[in-house]
């Protein structure tokens, strides 16, 4: 259809963007804004669901009736792990939870006790044991520590299908973010962990839905398509395996660096992935390292010690010679990620040095997390922020040097994955290779 016209709100931790695509998915209009972080309770940072609603909305009829962009379908994707509670009557009962808050974990432990050995119930779930990364965690501690606020929720969605409910007004779960490191879903079975049943949590979630799914609703005499919404991760997994002529990996990279396997048979060595639901419930396996957090907390104390700005320190030479140094030893005590305790540590003597460092030592972490022969030749697909990071695409090579690095030309692989997911022709229609120039990084 030549006036398909799609607009996708993809909400990141830090970032929110808006994104239009055309009826052949070439960029439309872009913008992005970063809103002011709340706190919960307990004085923990958190979104601020309020402004998230209230940007939407009022870029949406922006979109509509001042730049009068004739949208024929809108989708959301956004960051896994993240819950809203709901009254019967449609009030929000909590902050949105950072999936990032601490809290006391007797009763994880107790729960582990009760449902069976770690690492046996991580296998079955696909999730590691990650606190309130794993969402289902979120419900129970509610349940447990307050139970009368608990027993007033009606509703529990995951965030990507709240935001879509706004539009559409209907509740539903979805398979993506429904198996993405929740701790809800039995791989085994592929239906609801038996334990989401027995602590009495089920009843809070709608019925499940396809992330394929979609709804015809008239907003303000505009008439479109609302999607389901979708896990961020997983929308970005879709515009590689709807065009893939060969095996692949994807990394996609931000907060978190999620390294995904969608040939799952081609790789083993992983004892007990973490497992991801696809928009059809088949799933991927993955593993998930809070690399992006890391970098930045990291990058900050470069910055303070060598009097330079993050951008600055970006616009630095690359220097081939010192990865080959960095090899030698290591310098960061990682606060997000275990360190690797075998090398002597040296001190940073240079900005220099210290970007290169980081960079490198990050990348051996995620190296060795893979767990896949360095001596591979697969090919590699990079998405995110790190993509234009000459020094962590450097490194990476460094690590993997038989390894094809390729990035997409344009940054938009997790909301062009949401475009594509409510379009049952794109399959036939679109390239992305040729849309939007899968770029080889080469080590020269």
């Amino acid at each position: 259809m030549t006036n398909r016209c799609t607009a996708i709100f993809d909400i990141g931790k830090t970032n929110k963007k808006l994104v239009v695509f055309d009826y052949k998915y070439q960029l439309l209009h872009h913008e992005e804004i970063q809103l002011a972080q709340g706190q919960d309770e307990d004085g923990f940072e958190c979104e601020q669901i309020h402004l998230l609603q209230n940007w939407i909305f009022e870029t949406l009829d922006r979109l509509l009736f001042e730049l009068k962009i004739p949208i024929t379908h809108l989708n959301f994707s956004t960051y896994g792990a993240s819950l809203i509670h709901l009254s019967e009557k449609d009030e929000v009962l909590t902050p949105l939870y950072n999936y990032l808050k601490e809290v006391d974990e007797d009763y994880i432990e107790q729960w582990y006790k009760e449902y069976g050995d770690g690492l046996d119930l991580d296998e079955s779930l696909g999730s590691p044991r990650a606190g309130f990364l794993n969402s289902g965690m979120q419900l129970l501690w509610l349940s447990k520590t307050k139970p009368k606020l608990f027993d007033r929720i009606r509703w529990s969605l995951h965030l990507p299908q709240y935001l879509s409910f706004l539009i559409h007004g209907a509740k539903h779960a979805e398979y993506t973010s429904l198996g993405c490191h929740t701790a809800l879903w039995d791989y085994r079975t592929n239906d609801y962990h038996y334990w989401v049943k027995n602590e009495k949590l089920l009843s809070k979630f709608p019925s499940l839905i396809k992330g394929s799914t979609s709804f015809k609703v008239q907003y303000k005499n505009h008439v479109f398509q609302v999607g389901a919404g979708i896990h961020d991760s997983s929308a970005s997994l879709l515009p590689y395996i709807q065009c893939a002529d060969e095996k692949f990996i994807l990394m996609s990279t931000g907060t978190w660096v999620v390294v995904f396997f969608p040939f799952e048979d081609e790789h083993q060595k992983i004892t007990h992935p973490l497992k991801y639901l696809q928009v059809d419930s088949n799933q991927t396996q993955a593993v998930r390292l809070l690399i992006g957090k890391e970098y930045e907390y990291q990058l900050e104390k470069i910055s303070q010690k060598f009097e330079l700005e993050a951008s600055a320190l970006h616009e630095l030479s690359l220097e081939k010679r010192r990865l080959e140094q960095s090899r030698k030893h290591t310098c960061f005590e990682f606060k997000h990620l275990d360190n690797d305790k075998n090398k002597d540590k040296v001190e940073l003597s240079s900005a220099a040095q210290a970007i290169h460092q980081l960079n490198y030592e990050l990348c051996e972490k995620l190296v060795q997390a893979m767990k896949i022969d360095t001596r591979s030749n697969m090919t590699i697909y990079i998405e995110g922020g790190f993509t234009k990071n000459k020094f962590f695409l450097a490194s990476l090579q460094h690590h993997l040097p038989k390894v094809k690095i390729f990035s997409a030309s344009q940054a938009l692989g997790t909301a062009l994955g949401a475009a594509l997911v409510l379009d049952e022709s794109s399959k036939i229609n679109f390239d992305f290779k040729e849309n939007y120039k899968l770029i080889e990084y080469l080590d020269n």
